[in-house]
């Protein structure tokens, strides 16, 4: 049975229905990249449907005409942990104060603070971090960890229309130890949340909960991965028709590799064995994943290769890879760190860093690949404040715009806050 705590309940009366309706309509997702597209065997109703502006093959990413907009307060550093959007408004998630608390945010398609104005994440009073939201009916799904009962565990909730919560917070982690880095996907009305955990034993390993549109936990904590003593860190998941797709950086601190596994709707694996998208003694970083109509499309940045630039694979759903590890950014001297990814029909967008610019640090870029991994237009910068703006998280908002969620450095201040960007698709003149 799943463990709730009912004190974390919001206000009633506001935000709407929580349910997944009955219209499956395809798309695709995962919890802090996104993802769209059809499915195949029939359709299947995924996190976003990918439809909008931006997948119109004629179309060109265009930076907002306003500037960007300040999101996070109170605490001299803040850092964002996911953004989803609706048809007339964003629910984004952020860290303050390093682990101190973690923030729900509701804003509008401009990036400006909407009622009922932002509350806490978490009901209990300890260290948290914010974690993945994907769209669900009406309202919200997001997943984050706390340290409630000493080590961090991996709590799940439902938020309404307006980010009030209306699910009691549901705990999914329960082995001794650190469970943290959680990754969140909706596949129907069924919701399937990822992390890293140390088992106690210091080594890290994915595990993987799936739940329903109410809380429910369906089946138990089942674990995906069993690594050669060197453990796993930062996974990421996306929802296919088929199942899910896990993306994971394997080992030590140094050097590693990008594994991805391919598993069906009750988490037992497609394929045998992981696959390799990286090349060995890489130092793959910050992977995505989206289900792009017919393909999983993996991102990740790459510390040791040359360029330092976004690198992207193709897998299908029975493990086969499609399009092998492709440089996707061109970062010159610089570097490309950090991706987000959204499916816009037959098209990817990815949101990342980097600092070819020499601006005293990082920028935020858009860019937009086809399904094959073949570069679209170029590569967009949103951002122009000098110092850095980092680590993006994209979501598709009104009218298929893109709203892009980031950390920025606060010279005056000597802070970092979240701030919000919004990106428009349009026809080139």
């Amino acid at each position: 049975m799943p463990v709730l705590f009912t004190a974390c309940s919001g206000p009633s009366g506001s935000g709407g229905t929580t349910g997944v309706n009955g219209t499956l309509t395809g798309g695709g997702g995962s919890g802090g990249s996104g993802g769209g597209g059809g499915g195949t065997g029939g359709t299947v109703d995924l996190e976003d449907t990918g439809t909008g502006a931006c997948a119109d093959p004629g179309t060109v990413l265009v930076p907002g005409a306003s500037a960007p907009v300040r999101v996070s307060f109170g605490e001299n550093y803040a850092e964002p942990a996911g953004i989803a959007g609706s048809e007339g408004s964003y629910i984004a998630i952020y860290t303050n104060g390093q682990g101190k608390t973690a923030r729900i945010a509701p804003l509008d398609a401009g990036g400006n603070s909407m009622p009922p104005g932002e509350q806490a994440l978490a009901s209990a009073t300890a260290d948290t971090f914010g974690g993945p939201i994907v769209r669900l009916g009406d309202g919200y799904a997001t997943a984050w960890q706390d340290r409630r009962f000493g080590n961090y565990e991996v709590f799940f909730s439902v938020l309404g229309s307006s980010g009030n919560k209306v699910l009691p917070e549901v705990r999914l982690s329960e082995a001794p130890g650190f469970s943290i880095a959680p990754s969140l996907c909706r596949r129907g009305e069924e919701l399937t949340v990822i992390w890293q955990d140390d088992e106690a034993s210091g080594k890290y390993e994915v595990h993987g909960q799936r739940v329903d549109a109410n809380g429910g936990l369906l089946g138990g904590v089942t674990k995906l991965t069993t690594s050669a003593g060197v453990g796993v860190a930062a996974p990421s998941v996306a929802c296919g028709p088929g199942g899910v797709g896990v993306a994971w950086r394997e080992g030590d601190p140094q050097t590693g590799d990008l594994r991805f596994q391919t598993f069906d709707p009750s988490l037992a694996p497609v394929t045998a064995q992981p696959i390799t998208l990286t090349g060995g003694n890489s130092d793959p970083r910050g992977a995505a994943v989206v289900w792009a109509g017919d393909r999983y499309v993996v991102a990740w940045s790459d510390e040791s290769a040359s360029p330092h630039a976004i690198h992207a694979a193709a897998v299908a759903e029975d493990g086969t890879v499609l399009v092998p590890a492709t440089v996707i950014t061109q970062p010159g001297a610089g570097r490309s760190r950090f991706p987000a990814l959204r499916v816009a029909g037959e098209r990817v967008i990815v949101a990342y860093q980097d600092n070819r610019d020499d601006n005293q640090g990082y920028e935020i870029y858009v860019r937009i690949v086809a399904k094959d991994l073949t570069p679209v237009g170029d590569e967009v910068r949103i951002t122009t404040a000098p110092n850095d703006s980092t680590t993006p998280h994209l979501a598709r908002g009104p009218a298929g715009d893109l709203g892009v969620l980031f950390s920025d450095y606060e010279p005056a201040d000597l802070t970092v806050q979240v701030y919000f960007a919004r990106v428009t698709c349009e026809t080139p003149p």
